[in-house]
């Protein structure tokens, strides 16, 4: 894993910012053609392009927001039916149109996010925008001068942004290793997450990571701003601190509770979570390389093979990972 400071995620997210613009316009002074937007004469100048095309996170939106189906006019574009879905796009536009002037409060704005000439969201005039440079900086500017810490790990891609934090403080459990509290904050430019923070919990002796199930923050991009965002943050961090011995409680109680098949157990617990068959041989395989007959041996599987994952599909596994923590209701049959 590539080690980060604060300055190497400044300059990544500054190089990141490179070339991006938002752009706010009337439905009807939008046209679709080609899977591509043609943006209106006052526009073209000043973005220096006629056709603006499409991430599919940003065709995804549009499509959604009047209400035709993505997968149905990517099936008529695919099929040579080119026309077909021009029309049928731009007739979900106009629908729009009519809907917001005939509803009195809907509006048919939208917000464009661009980087250069490419639409990386379609989003209404009502998102929020916290950018990710405001959020590291709020971030930096609460756990810099107030909280010892290491930054654990760094993830930034099209759609989303990850940081983890650990706190200094060690937590010593009874298989050798020890324990850290940490926060994970999360956020997506482009609409697609909320603005999260939540505290997660670190194991040195294999590196795992596993999202606490509780406390936290979770802002829709909905009347929000960053002052909003930072007192969260703040707020969110002191709870963090305070809990933290009682986090790691809740999870050690794991190691006391025996299971009689880890494997099946393993089967059982992917399946609810909807894993694949491959993501279900990976948990099990990382089983293998700590056999802990326990509760905790279950919950580091899941940890441990997250690391080969990146991004929100890391996220999401650590995410569930953690819910086993505060787990009533085991796979009762196979558990001892």
């Amino acid at each position: 894993m590539q080690r980060y400071g604060w300055d190497d995620i400044e300059a990544a997210i500054r190089q990141d910012d490179t070339d991006k613009r938002d752009l706010t316009l009337r439905t009807h002074e939008m046209h679709y053609a080609d899977g591509m937007l043609v943006l209106p004469r006052r526009l073209r100048d000043e973005v220096g392009a006629r056709y603006l095309p499409m991430t599919d996170t940003a065709r995804g939106q549009l499509l959604q927001r009047i209400q035709v189906p993505a997968d149905y006019e990517a099936q008529v574009r695919e099929q040579g039916e080119v026309a077909l879905a021009n029309r049928m796009v731009n007739h979900g536009m106009s629908q729009l149109s009519v809907r917001a002037a005939e509803k009195k409060g809907q509006s048919d704005s939208w917000r464009l996010r661009l980087r250069g000439s490419t639409v990386r969201a379609a989003l209404s005039e009502e998102f929020s925008v916290v950018d990710n440079h405001d959020l590291v900086d709020a971030m930096y500017g609460i756990l810099v001068k107030n909280v010892p810490h290491q930054i654990r790990s760094f993830h930034m891609d099209d759609t989303s942004l990850w940081l983890k934090f650990t706190l200094d403080d060690e937590y010593h459990d009874p298989s050798g290793s020890f324990l850290k509290v940490g926060g994970i904050l999360g956020n997506s430019e482009v609409g697609k997450r909320q603005v999260e923070f939540r505290p997660f919990l670190y194991r040195a002796s294999c590196t795992n990571d596993a999202v606490y199930p509780v406390a936290g923050i979770r802002h829709k991009h909905r009347h929000i701003d960053m002052s909003r965002v930072q007192y969260s943050l703040t707020q969110s961090l002191a709870t963090t601190l305070r809990e933290g011995q009682g986090m790691i409680n809740r999870a050690l109680k794991l190691l006391g509770v025996k299971v009689a098949e880890p494997k099946e157990v393993i089967a059982a617990l992917s399946k609810k979570q909807g894993l694949s068959k491959a993501r279900t041989l990976a948990v099990v395989e990382a089983f293998k390389r700590e056999p802990m007959q326990t509760r905790w041996g279950v919950f580091n599987a899941f940890t441990r093979s997250a690391q080969t994952l990146v991004g929100d599909e890391r996220v999401s596994q650590e995410e569930f990972a953690g819910t086993l923590i505060n787990l009533q209701r085991w796979p009762a049959a196979l558990a001892a």
